[in-house]
């Protein structure tokens, strides 16, 4: 008895590697959304622990003058670098601060500890602070290892008079991050990568490799 064996057309082999090619292609170039942490501040946040805004320059001090956005990737490949951003986002000036409670310069510090990863900048970073001004912290990580790595970044604000000396440091923020790691069953994201390039190399050989062969061999017949 023989045995017929099936073939399918080249077409079908080809739609199926462009597929898998565009599988692999949609999983390492989509990208991840954001997620975000937010606390509003008022006046009393920001100004030295010791002193109770009431001055007639600040009004609505228990109305929110600033937002701390926390913002981080929902989630990374390994080895891929993502960022991590905290920004200051004010809502209504701060009026006559330095006259009321004494700081002449406010420098913002932060934080971020993130397990075993190693944060850059590492340590702790500041910039010099103006009330009623925006500010912006990044860190790059680079996770090379699938997982979850939960971490804080801490904020706060340093007090100083004119001559340099400090006032005081209040703390006033420690946000979560949950940063999710992850590759393709174990396989790292740069194989992935080359397996859809290489799915979609195949695809074109074997849709075009008939007619190519056909036109060579009817070449080689006319000469």
């Amino acid at each position: 008895m023989k045995v017929k064996r099936v073939q399918h057309p080249d077409w079908l082999i080809a739609l199926g590697l462009f597929a898998v090619a565009a599988g692999l292609a949609a999983w390492f170039y989509w990208p991840a959304p954001l997620r975000q942490e937010s606390i509003e501040l008022t006046a009393r946040d920001l100004h030295p622990g010791s002193f109770s805004p009431g001055g007639a320059g600040i009004q609505g001090n228990a109305q929110p003058v600033a937002i701390l956005r926390l913002e981080w990737p929902a989630w990374s490949h390994t080895g891929e670098r993502q960022v991590i951003r905290l920004r200051l986002e004010p809502l209504a000036p701060l009026i006559g601060q330095s006259q009321t409670d004494g700081a002449d310069h406010r420098v913002a510090e932060t934080r971020l500890d993130i397990g075993l990863l190693a944060p850059q900048p590492d340590g702790t970073a500041q910039q010099p602070w103006l009330p009623g001004r925006s500010f912006l912290f990044t860190w790059t990580v680079q996770p090379l290892h699938a997982g979850i790595y939960e971490g804080t970044v801490w904020f706060a604000l340093i007090f100083f008079q004119q001559d340099g000396s400090m006032i005081s440091r209040k703390d006033i923020s420690a946000q979560s991050v949950r940063l999710n790691v992850v590759d393709l069953m174990g396989i790292p994201p740069i194989l992935v990568w080359w397996a859809s390039l290489g799915c979609g190399l195949a695809g074109l050989g074997i849709l075009f490799w008939r007619p190519i062969n056909r036109l060579i061999l009817h070449l080689d017949g006319i000469m």
